[in-house]
C-alpha cells in the first residue's frame, strides 16, 4: 500500500491532526527518523513509531512510510559524507510539507600545516 500527500493529510484529519512532525538525524552511513509526533494545534496527542511491519500493521506502516518518504528522498539510506538533523512538518490544514533543520558536507582533511 503506497500512501499519496493527500493520503497522509487524510489519514492525518482522519486522527484529528493538525500536524505531525517527523524529527531525523543522520549522516555518515546511518540516520534516518527518530521521533513522528501528531499534534491538534500545540497539543501532542499521538507518537507513532518510526518503522512499523506492513505485515502485521499494514495501514500504520503504510502512513510512517509516506511521512518519512521525503527525508529517504533527499538523503537515501544517510550513506555519505554529509550529516543532516532537522524536522519534517506535515500541516495538514495548508496541506504542505516542510524540511526544516541543518546539513552539512563533510569532507576529508589532508593537508600539510
Amino acid at each position: 500500500m503506497t500512501l499519496t500527500k493527500s493520503d497522509v493529510f487524510a489519514h492525518l484529519r482522519e486522527r484529528e491532526a493538525t500536524c505531525a512532525r517527523v524529527e531525523f538525524c543522520g549522516g555518515g552511513d546511518e540516520g534516518g527518523p527518530t521521533a513522528i509526533t501528531l499534534y491538534n494545534g500545540d497539543d501532542e496527542i499521538a507518537d507513532l513509531p518510526t518503522w512499523a511491519d506492513p505485515d502485521s500493521a499494514p495501514e500504520e506502516a503504510a502512513l510512517i512510510k509516506a511521512l518519512t518518504a521525503p527525508i529517504y528522498a533527499r538523503w537515501g539510506d544517510f550513506d555519505g559524507p554529509f550529516g543532516a538533523e532537522g524536522t519534517l512538518t506535515w500541516d495538514a490544514a495548508t496541506e504542505t510539507a516542510r524540511l526544516t533543520g541543518r546539513e552539512e558536507t563533510l569532507r576529508a582533511l589532508d593537508e600539510d600545516v
